[in-house]
């Protein structure tokens, strides 16, 4: 019996979670085994259970499948054109045999018993189909099931509110599901901007006119040779009948063994030849929606595009063709040809992954090659914050040293740093008057600067200490912009009075010491009393 995977369990438990009365949608990406999913939930299920699908090709898979699983013995029928069997337990019908006019097949499967769940496989195609379907059903008795690989059909909404589960493309490779896909892009001369489009994708006819041509036809199988001619099987999606049988003439006159499948062959012809294709016979087979679903050959080595795609949904459905795991088999080549497109938005495998891919890299490569980007970046961003953090530090220290040189060179610093008229007491005493008896004094007292306040005043003489710095840049800047309230001339560098001669009394009291005006008399005895109030503070 086959083992399910975990995701597998997974998806049949919250399938059998879904409440009688409710719907539950199921996203698992092509090759992943959704009919598996479908065999189990039936193995699991005691009571009837009808499972939709869109052609015989998954009808005919379907019921292998079952039987895998539930064993020759089931009740399972067919419902398809002249196959009637609507009172098996399990009846796995097409759409189409249930939905046309005359069709009564639903309403002769319920003489037989209600059904306890109804699944609708590949749920995102012909919507109203499916809707059809529904109203034939008393949907209070039952539950509803969609399963899909691409669930980005808006008009599903119709059917399902939410996602019951899903796992995506890149979580299955990851995980070892799925293959990787390598791609390359080969860059046309075709122009396809005037082509119109319709239903979210190209108008065939248009389309096929603008892109069957000699030059891009030998374009596709010179890339064919360049990049995937050791590759054993080979599918090429075109955009028209006469565009795959173009091309797979094109391939055969150059050697490489190719058929082509469409609408137009028998059922035995499309057979024979798909099995001559899996035998090996041809190395590469065309087509025209013929096998974007159903077909199931996991040896698929490479996938060419060669019809532009602007519906995500088609463009994975035909990816999904390539990337079943096999043996032996280490990724699937994909190949784009990219025409010259206008103002039209084209799928492509970065769009699928969300991930900006280059020539020849997986989704693998290119995560691995973004992830050390980001490293990259954010090492150049640390290395950029820690050379910011060093020109800081840098900048500190030149700061600190040009601090220590004004802290040493005290002259220059006083005149340089300050509007007002400093003068020297010592070499380590400054001050500055505020008037004839209010002074400021800064002192270099080891490597710090005190500041104080002086009172000359005969009555009141005072020494008071105010605050400490580091350098003295920051003292004078205390002084002059926090405390000196009242600057009168004595502090201005200009005043006209300091250039004249000193009085009589003034050199009275400082006893004829050799001054030229009367700033230099002040200074002689401010000088004198302030040093010593300083110096007994």
């Amino acid at each position: 019996m086959y083992k399910l995977r975990d995701y597998q369990e997974e998806s049949v438990i919250a399938m059998n979670n879904v409440p009688i009365g409710e719907r539950g949608l199921i996203v698992l990406p092509t090759g992943s085994g959704k009919t598996i999913c479908m065999a189990e939930l039936c193995r699991q299920t005691t009571s009837r259970v009808l499972i939709v699908v869109i052609s015989k090709e998954l009808r005919e898979q379907t019921l292998d499948k079952i039987k895998l699983m539930c064993g020759e013995d089931i009740s399972i029928g067919s419902v398809q054109s002249n196959l009637d069997e609507v009172d098996a337990r399990i009846v796995i019908a097409t759409r189409q045999s249930l939905t046309h006019k005359k069709s009564n097949r639903v309403e002769r499967m319920l003489e037989y018993g209600d059904f306890s769940c109804v699944v609708f496989d590949e749920v995102h195609i012909a919507i109203e189909q499916c809707l059809k379907v529904i109203q034939k059903l008393d949907t209070t008795k039952l539950k509803i099931i969609g399963f899909t690989a691409t669930p980005f059909n808006k008009q599903m909404t119709k059917i399902f509110n939410e996602i019951t589960y899903s796992k995506d493309i890149l979580w299955m490779i990851e995980n070892k599901y799925l293959t990787e896909p390598r791609a390359f892009a080969v860059q046309t001369t075709t122009d396809i901007s005037s082509v119109k489009s319709c239903g979210g994708d190209f108008i065939q006819s248009e389309l096929e006119e603008a892109v069957n041509n000699d030059e891009r036809n030998d374009l596709i199988i010179k890339a064919y040779k360049q990049y995937s001619y050791d590759r054993k099987y080979t599918i090429a999606f075109a955009s028209g009948i006469e565009h795959s049988r173009d091309l797979c003439a094109e391939f055969n006159k150059q050697g490489i063994t190719c058929a082509f499948v469409d609408s137009t062959l028998t059922k035995q012809e499309r057979e024979d030849t798909l099995t001559g294709f899996r035998n090996g016979e041809y190395k590469v087979i065309c087509n025209v929606g013929v096998l974007t679903t159903g077909f199931d050959f996991p040896e698929v080595e490479c996938v060419m595009f060669c019809r532009p795609c602007r519906s995500k949904i088609l463009y994975i459905q035909c990816l999904g063709r390539g990337l079943r795991i096999a043996e032996d088999k280490e990724d699937c080549l994909v190949l784009d040809f990219k025409d010259i497109i206008g103002k039209h938005n084209l799928m492509d495998i970065s769009s699928v992954f969300d991930i900006d891919m280059l020539d020849g890299e997986t989704p693998t490569d290119a995560l691995e090659r973004e992830k050390k980007a980001d490293e990259k970046e954010k090492e150049e961003r640390e290395k950029e914050r820690i050379k910011k953090e060093e020109d800081k530090r840098r900048v500190e220290e030149i700061i600190a040293k040009e601090m220590e040189l004004f802290n040493t060179n005290l002259d220059s610093t006083f005149r340089e740093n300050s509007y007002y008229d400093w003068y020297k007491i010592n070499y380590k005493m400054y001050a500055l008057s505020e008037s004839s008896e209010i002074h400021y004094v800064i002192v270099k007292e080891g490597t710090d600067f005190n500041t104080y306040k002086v009172s000359t005043k005969k009555e009141n003489k005072y020494c008071e200490e105010l605050d400490e710095f580091s350098n003295v840049i920051e003292a004078i800047k205390y002084i002059e912009n926090e405390n000196l309230t009242d600057a009168r001339s004595f502090a201005d560098k200009d005043a006209k009075w300091k250039k004249q001669p000193p009085t009589i009394k003034q050199l009275q009291y400082i006893r004829f010491k050799t001054v030229r005006n009367k700033w230099e008399a002040h200074l002689y005895f401010c000088s004198w009393v302030i040093k010593k109030l300083v110096e007994n503070n």
